[in-house]
């Protein structure tokens, strides 16, 4: 690549210099003010060529490469879980025990009284 790029800066300096002498006296000879209205249309888009080749190659060979280091590993963050304490059951007997219960009768709400068997009731805190 920087071969190919060394030599097409050599060639293209090697032709402007050519082509430099060639042009010099080419529109002066007898004529002495506007001599060059049906000539030269193409000699800018030509010298603009050459200056931007010139310039993708010198900036090709000029710039710096980049070299990137490796990335930086870091080790995962810690998770921390809480700790929460296991809950604490213990089974209770629940006696048995007499419990009102509201019944409505003819618009009134009266109460009675209903026996609640004993049974087994988990406490956990």
């Amino acid at each position: 690549m920087r071969r190919l790029a060394v030599g097409l800066v050599i060639g293209s300096l090697v032709l402007g210099g050519m082509a430099l002498p060639a042009e010099a006296g080419h529109g002066h000879r007898g004529h002495h003010g506007h001599g060059h209205h049906g000539h030269g249309h193409g000699h800018f888009a030509g010298g603009f060529l050459a200056g931007a080749a010139t310039f993708l190659v010198l900036d090709a060979l000029l710039t710096p490469r980049v070299v990137y280091g490796h990335p930086v590993v870091y080790a995962p963050p810690v998770v921390y879980q809480p700790v929460y304490r296991a809950p604490v059951c213990q089974d209770m007997w629940v006696q048995e025990r007499w419990e009102l219960r509201p019944q409505q009768q003819n618009g009134f709400t009266t109460y009675y009284q209903v026996l609640v068997p004993g049974y087994w009731q988990r406490h956990c805190y």
